[in-house]
């Protein structure tokens, strides 16, 4: 994500977030492919406008050891999106399966160094 230059044919502008112990990157948008390892690397909190225009607030991952046994088959299709740059994650508040647009996207954090938000 460093020196990165906004590419508007693949970016979403968005506040942006990523704290690990090795760095601490602020950006103003990520692209869909880029959210997606993210959510592989760890836990994130996602802001977003829902369909009906309330905005709302998502804790979720990819990560391998977030996800529970039986829902690796829809973890693997998650990483190629649901289309319509429809993003699938697994909600861990809810314990199940939630999804977002990335047009719809206000705030994507990755805090590495502070657990759950």
């Amino acid at each position: 994500l460093e020196n990165k230059v906004f590419d508007p044919r693949t970016d979403y502008q968005a506040e942006v977030e990523i704290i690990t112990d090795e760095i601490f990157y602020k950006s103003y948008f990520i692209s869909q492919e880029e959210t997606v390892l993210e959510l592989l690397n760890g836990v994130c909190t996602i802001e977003y406008f829902q369909i009906d225009g309330n905005a709302d607030r998502l804790v979720c991952s990819l990560s391998v050891t977030n996800i529970p046994q039986g829902q690796q088959d829809t973890r693997f299709a998650a990483f190629s999106g649901l289309g319509q740059n429809r993003v699938l994650v697994w909600n861990l508040i809810k314990k199940k399966w939630s999804s977002f647009y990335m047009k719809n996207l206000i705030r994507f954090v990755r805090d590495d160094t502070s657990g759950i938000q």
